[in-house]
């Protein structure tokens, strides 16, 4: 191997460390956003759900309270 191919072949391998050292740079923040959104999505789900238990609940209990309150009447 002549030293010109060996410069060049040690000069592709560091443009394709720093290609990936910059894609990784700029592709983390954006992988670290999709899984804070996946996680945001699961809470909003779960606070939802949760939500919608606790209407039920109330209704539930509210309904049960008139119940009562025709029977005692």
């Amino acid at each position: 191997m002549s030293v010109i191919s060996q410069l060049l072949d040690l000069f592709l391998k560091a443009e394709k460390n720093v290609m990936q050292s910059v894609a990784h740079i700029f592709l983390a923040p954006v992988i670290r956003i999709s899984d804070a959104g996946k996680m945001l999505r699961y809470a909003l789900h779960d606070v939802l759900w949760l939500d919608l238990g606790i209407f039920i609940r109330k209704q539930r209990y509210s309904l049960t309270t008139d119940d009562e309150q025709l029977t005692t009447r």
